[in-house]
């Protein structure tokens, strides 16, 4: 049987419900709860249980968040590319890892792929390794 290398992802199922419009202030708050309420979407792909979700930074098309899990701590990272590109990356990183060198784990979704892909952006999840 051939492992499944990356799994499409519904876009459909995160639909926010649309609301009257929020203050300024409100409008940064209610973008961080969207921000990590996606990001929770996107990991009930992945076999682990979440704890907690923190957005560590978001910019040039690039959204990082630090999860906290039943696995220990993790990095979910988003990148505005196709899902094939961040495929090829993740093929390459889990390669480099799996022939010794000492590099963060990417953890596999349930369907054992790789990264997600969604339209126009994919993601992939690593273990969280503190250093240089």
């Amino acid at each position: 049987m051939e492992k499944q290398l990356s799994q499409n992802f519904d876009e459909d199922a995160l639909a926010f419900d649309g609301v009257e419009e929020p203050s300024t202030s409100d409008r940064f708050v209610s973008v961080l709860d969207e921000s990590i309420e996606y990001a929770h979407k996107i990991l009930e792909y992945y076999p682990v249980e979440v704890n907690s979700i923190q957005l560590l930074s978001s910019k040039s098309g690039r959204t990082k968040w630090l999860i906290d899990t039943d696995q220990g701590k993790m990095i979910l990272k988003q990148a505005i590319l196709p899902p094939e590109r961040l495929l090829y990356i993740s093929a390459a990183h889990a390669h480099l890892q799996d022939n010794g060198l000492p590099i963060s784990r990417i953890i596999r979704t349930k369907g054992d792929g790789l990264c997600i892909g969604a339209g126009d952006h994919a993601f992939v999840l690593y273990e969280h390794c503190v250093g240089n």
